[in-house]
């Protein structure tokens, strides 16, 4: 598995694979998440792509996953209202991750990948996403509080992990 930033024309396939992640999540009781909207919408998603914020999970030439990831003194605004993290910025975010359902470890790729990037990654997600919840605390994630993020009027659990 590789990751690389994704390019427009890439686009058509990531918004299946949210497609089928909204599906996934459905069906683990968890289809509020994305499945609102059809969250994330194509014009979120082009606009990751631009920034190169985008970035896909590539395995014998195929897009397996997807993710957005940013890093720096606020990449996320709304985790700035939350005081239980042990660290300060600068910090990485994950966003927006999903995958085809084709082979294992996505997350951790790209959770290592986070890493390699800068020491200070946090993450966040909903109280039903049980299958992202038991991924992030196996791979050492310290849940610290609720967060509401600016598209949203739910509040889910934020996480951190340090190098």
């Amino acid at each position: 598995m590789e990751i690389v930033v994704a390019q427009l024309a890439d686009v058509p396939t990531l918004l299946s694979l949210y497609a089928r992640a909204r599906c996934f999540m459905a069906e683990h009781d968890n289809a509020y998440q994305w499945g609102h909207n059809g969250w994330p919408p194509s014009s979120l998603i082009e606009s990751d792509v631009r920034r190169q914020r985008c970035y896909k999970v590539v395995e014998d030439g195929q897009i397996i996953g997807v993710f957005y990831f940013d890093y720096g003194e606020n990449p996320e605004p709304c985790y700035a209202t939350l005081d239980g993290w042990s660290t300060k910025p600068p910090y990485g975010v994950i966003h927006r991750i999903a995958s085809a359902g084709e082979g294992k470890g996505i997350l951790a790729k790209a959770v290592a990948f986070a890493l390699n990037q800068c020491p200070n990654l946090r993450i966040d997600t909903y109280y039903k996403n049980t299958v992202m919840l038991d991924a992030l605390r196996k791979l050492g994630f310290r849940e610290v509080g609720e967060v509401i993020l600016e598209h949203d009027t739910e509040p889910r659990i934020a996480f951190e992990k340090t190098k």
